[in-house]
């Protein structure tokens, strides 16, 4: 049962959409935005971040009174500087490299030089290689075949018979199930996930998807699965179409991980009270910093960090009748791995304690849209309609998910604004020049809103649904 208490803070927040790439790789031309010309960023230092997090702090502003926000075009402008800071002042941000903990040491200095009590919470990744000789075949002449890992898969080693089901769905399975079986799949009409889920169910340990198209291909699950999964050419899911017509073949599947390093950027802002416990609500204002390879990041989700973070500014020197938390996290392209470390470290009081969780994601691009808890969705679109900012309520799309999802699972309340246009998710197009520099400024004012107590809840809300309508 999710619970959110009386008299509760509404947030609004948003979510990075992670589109399983069952379609076309390729993506429509970024529109003609005049973007100036990127600030002078000071180097963040490199840092190792501690096992466990340790809290620095500097000295804060003097706390006032809430007045009157700043418009919505000084919250953009402040907004977008970080949007330009992490994608052309930093290193590529990709999961558990160099460049993510750059992006991490800059966000830990922005919110440490507000004042917040700030640390990096350092975390081990199981890491499989993007790609590799994956896929092993006897029964045709015993040959390694070059495969990509599809995001979110299990490690592990399988070895079954192979059997061909075609696009995966579910009429096209077998009627006799495929248990113990390695799923040979071709790339198509269904995202990733529900090919896999759908073999999975049927008994398969592990599942092999093939190109419709030339050569190999990236893919995401949008969220981890426990079925061993790679994705090969087309030339080679086809003779292996050809070799299983001609007799059996036996397939092994092997992904071993390596451990690499990542690491969530934890900031937090005490209520005025100065009680850390008891009953003090805690609110966490969380999204990712990570990106896919290739993919400069700028939507997904410097976007979303940079509102964040504008938001931690605007709220750095107001006394808050609760417990904030800034939770920005790593390897969120890798499973959500940042937000459910993160989770696991939180004491059951903690999660009683915590009554809202806002997540801001790729909210850079088309119109913004909340998904959540129909009671806060509704008034989360009032803030909006209150400020002349046009939003609607959207649908998580299947295949979707983002860290709110980690802390939807321990029974916390969520929210979360999106962009409606995912069109450059996870692709070079993803650059700075797609973003809708307007859109930043609007969730930040529509979350300070939230923040600052211009809607509260009396009632618990109903069944939370990833599909709200």
């Amino acid at each position: 049962m999710l619970r959110i208490p009386a008299m509760r803070y509404l947030l609004p927040v948003l979510m990075v959409l992670v589109f399983v790439a069952c379609s076309s790789d390729e993506a429509p031309a970024a529109p003609a935005v005049v973007a100036t010309a990127p600030p002078a960023i000071a180097p963040s230092p490199t840092a190792t971040p501690p096992p466990d997090g340790t809290l620095e702090s500097s000295p804060a502003a003097e706390p006032r009174e809430p007045g009157e926000l700043a418009d919505v075009d000084t919250l953009t402008a402040s907004a977008f500087e970080h949007v330009r800071a992490l994608v052309n002042e930093l290193p590529p941000r990709t999961s558990t490299t160099p460049g993510e903990l750059a992006a991490a040491d800059y966000l830990r200095n922005q919110l440490l030089g507000f004042g917040y009590g700030t640390s990096l919470q350092g975390f081990s990744v199981p890491l499989i290689p993007p790609e590799g000789q994956f896929v092993i075949v006897e029964g045709a002449p015993i040959r390694s075949i070059t495969a990509r890992v599809i995001q979110g898969s299990a490690e592990g080693v399988v070895t079954g018979p192979l059997v061909y089901v075609d696009l995966g769905r579910e009429e096209e399975l077998p009627s006799e199930g495929l248990e113990g079986a390695i799923a040979l799949i071709e790339r198509g009409i269904i995202p990733f996930f529900q090919k896999v889920r759908n073999v999975a169910a049927a008994g398969a340990i592990g599942a092999v998807i093939f190109n419709n198209d030339q050569g190999l291909f990236s893919g995401t699950f949008g969220e981890r699965l426990e079925t061993p999964t790679t994705g090969i050419s087309r030339a080679d899911g086809q003779e292996l179409v050809r070799a299983l017509r001609a007799g059996p073949v036996t397939a092994t599947v092997s992904l071993v991980a390596d451990m690499a390093s990542s690491q969530n950027v934890v900031a937090i802002k005490p209520a005025a009270s100065g009680d850390a416990g008891g009953d003090t609500e805690i609110i966490i204002l969380g999204g990712h910093y990570d990106t896919v390879p290739q993919a400069p990041g700028a939507n997904d989700n410097a976007a979303g960090v940079a509102v964040a973070v504008e938001i931690a500014s605007r709220l750095a020197d107001i006394d808050l009748p609760y417990e904030l938390r800034v939770v920005l996290f790593g390897s969120e392209e890798l499973g959500l791995l940042g937000s459910r470390h993160y989770v696991s470290t939180l004491s059951p009081a903690e999660i009683a304690r915590t009554t809202l969780m806002l997540n801001l994601d790729a909210l850079g691009a088309g119109q913004l849209e909340v998904i959540g808890d129909r009671p806060l969705v509704n008034a989360v679109m009032e803030i909006a309609e209150s400020e002349g900012i046009r939003m609607r309520q959207g649908v998580t799309p299947l295949g979707a998910s983002s860290d709110h999802a980690s802390f939807r699972a321990v029974g916390i309340p969520v929210v979360f604004i999106v962009g409606s246009d995912g069109s450059r998710l996870h692709t070079p197009n993803d650059t700075i020049l797609g973003v809708r520099q307007e859109l930043l400024g609007q969730a930040v004012l529509i979350s300070l809103r939230g923040l600052l107590g211009g809607f509260t809840i009396d009632n618990p809300p109903s069944v939370f649904s990833l599909t709200a309508d």
